[in-house]
């Protein structure tokens, strides 16, 4: 494969990790491609079977040792939410079912909510944040 190529399935692959939910694998796979394909472009030129060698290498290796490290840093599972945003009105940019999840808008940013009240809230509904969990907004429509 050509160096072009070999960028290109690197960008194929950051495009799917992005629209796919595949939990940050594709990265490495992205990244091996990108490797391979700067080093066809700098000259250094390979045997089909090596570059793909390298490719396989780079990413597997990649994927034991920096995944987990890296998953940590970028997604923190224990990131909070300011508690001031409690008692503020938010507004529903999808139907959120009592006990189900949605997402609301507060601020322009769009937040994960969940409905803990006892009516359902429809798309544009107006509701008040109960309480925070995490970085999930736990809302009930404002009547």
């Amino acid at each position: 494969m050509t160096w072009w190529m070999w960028i290109a399935l690197g960008a194929v692959f950051f495009i799917a990790e992005m629209v796919l939910s595949t939990d940050f694998y594709l990265v490495f796979f992205g990244a091996s491609a990108l490797v391979v394909g700067f080093l066809a472009l700098l000259g250094i030129v390979l045997p089909e079977w090596m570059a793909w060698l390298l490719f396989a290498g780079l990413a597997i290796l990649s994927l034991v040792f920096y995944r987990k490290k890296l998953r940590e840093i970028l997604f923190n599972p224990d990131a909070q939410v300011d508690e001031e945003i409690v008692g503020k009105p938010v507004s529903a940019i999808r139907a959120v079912p009592v006990g189900g999840a949605g997402q609301v808008e507060f601020r322009g940013t769009v937040w994960k909510a969940r409905n803990i009240g006892e009516e359902s809230i429809d798309a544009g509904d107006r509701c008040r944040v109960d309480r925070v969990e995490g970085v999930t907004l736990l809302v009930r429509k404002i009547s």
